[in-house]
């Protein structure tokens, strides 16, 4: 289960609870990181319905590690309210170092996270993430 969340965090979660002030590169940047700051503040308070309701429906985490692939905003709630219950104290912190728009609807952002769980030291990674414009809220895809 850890391994599946650091992925998930790792190769989506583009994630930054403290997504430092840096020029906008693109149009869309600004909106993208956040987007993610909001993603980490749900993480932070262990809200697995709103963590999940950031991603698209269609969503795919894949685990660097072992290439594993988890599909779907329903089975990544699964996957995260199980988490939370495993490690009642994590919390996720990160920057966000490049988001380059691909199109008016779809973003890349790249940067570190660190993810502690209570359990040993925190662990450092970086990410990459595809997020994916609904409406007026970017998705991690």
């Amino acid at each position: 289960m850890y391994k599946f969340f650091l992925a998930t965090a790792m190769t989506s979660l583009a994630i930054a609870s403290h997504c430092y002030a840096q020029p906008a590169t693109d149009k869309y940047a600004e909106e993208v990181r956040t987007q993610l700051r909001a993603y980490v503040e749900t993480f932070n308070k262990r809200d697995a319905k709103n963590d999940a309701a950031h991603w698209t429906a269609d969503a795919v985490s894949v685990q660097d590690e072992t290439g594993e692939r988890t599909e779907g905003r329903a089975t990544l709630l699964t996957e995260f309210d199980q988490f939370f219950k495993d490690y009642p104290n994590a919390q996720l912190a990160g920057t966000v170092e490049h988001v380059r728009s691909v199109s008016a609807e779809v973003a890349i952002a790249e940067g570190n996270i660190t993810l502690a769980t209570g359990d040993g030291e925190p662990t450092q990674s970086a990410f990459t993430a595809v997020l994916q414009k609904k409406g007026d809220r970017w998705l991690i895809a």
